[in-house]
């Protein structure tokens, strides 16, 4: 919005020298030396490129992109461990059910010898 603003000192009626947001006030970008067009100049720079130059100034100031590489490496690496957590519980859990569950079957080569009766 104030971007706008200052910018609509540049947007004037071509045959009548008006702004044409405000057709009662003289065009300013007509008068290159008035206040209102140097004024305007200055707040097309200051605003839409000076704001966003000072906040990555300052971002790299205080360190904020390495900040952020942590961050996310620290994420991936979270996330990555939970999911092997989760993995290595799932196998674990599988594992004891089926020591709970286990039944050996009988083979039908015994160990124990068959005794004969005597005749």
């Amino acid at each position: 919005t104030l971007s706008i603003s200052s910018l609509d000192a540049y947007n004037c009626h071509p045959y009548l020298s008006l702004l044409r947001s405000d057709l009662r006030e003289d065009c300013p970008s007509a008068d290159t030396a008035g206040f209102v067009f140097s004024y305007s100049t200055a707040m097309v720079i200051v605003y839409p490129l000076g704001i966003p130059i000072l906040m990555y100034a300052l971002m790299l100031y205080h360190n904020v992109p390495s900040m952020s590489r942590a961050k996310t490496a620290s994420s991936v690496k979270n996330g990555m461990l939970a999911a092997l957590r989760e993995h290595l519980a799932e196998l674990r859990a599988g594992l004891v059910d089926s020591l709970v569950h286990y039944s050996p079957t009988p083979t039908s080569s015994s160990s124990t010898p068959t005794v004969m009766p005597k005749a």
